[in-house]
């Protein structure tokens, strides 16, 4: 299976998710792969490194596939996106149970003059996943995202709430994120995974 983990912006945990959620599978028995399509700010920034070091996976496991220096959106760089790179990529680990795919930025950030990180949920055949930080105001990133997906007729998608953010019970996040988002909420976490629902 492909999970392409997607954020309701960028900083919101994309990464240490995909850490945890990578160990989570491989705990069960699972060959994991992770796989960041773009990195920017590198060599500063390395997401494949940090989901190494949490994860246990290896260097040929864990992978950046296109690195540019400076810190900025990757459509400054592609005019468009190379997908048939990154499916040739994936053929590698054709034999891996599973391969967690990262994006770059938020759900609707341009990975290229052409191409919206959502797009790439249908094009690479992955489900999303989802994160949202548990802090004020993800309610409405919530539901929005999940109301634009929805429109655009793409069920496939989980969502993981990242505890990590200081926030305050009286809001309420997770209990008006299930209600709106109904069976969508899979995950929550901060130092490990919480599974709300199986997969």
């Amino acid at each position: 299976m492909r999970y392409l983990v997607l954020g309701t912006n960028t900083g919101v945990g994309k990464t240490f998710f995909s850490a945890l959620f990578v160990k989570h599978l491989k705990l069960a028995g699972k060959k994991v792969a992770y796989v960041k399509m773009v990195q920017t700010g590198y060599p500063q920034e390395d997401d494949a490194r940090l989901v190494r070091r949490l994860s246990g996976l290896s260097e040929g496991e864990s992978v950046v596939l296109l690195k540019r220096r400076k810190p900025v959106a990757p459509a400054v760089f592609f005019e468009r996106f190379p997908v048939g790179f990154v499916k040739y990529i994936l053929r590698k680990f054709s034999g891996y149970d599973d391969v967690i795919l990262e994006s770059s930025g938020g759900l609707c950030s341009p990975m290229s003059a052409n191409l919206l990180n959502y797009e790439l949920v249908d094009i690479l055949n992955a489900e999303a996943i989802l994160v949202v930080p548990n802090r004020l105001g993800c309610i409405s990133d919530a539901v929005v995202s999940c109301l634009f997906l929805g429109s655009i007729g793409l069920e496939r998608f989980f969502i993981a709430v990242n505890d990590f953010f200081p926030h305050s019970g009286e809001q309420q996040n997770i209990r008006f994120i299930s209600k709106f988002c109904p069976g969508k909420l899979k995950f929550r976490f901060s130092s490990r995974i919480k599974i709300i629902a199986g997969l």
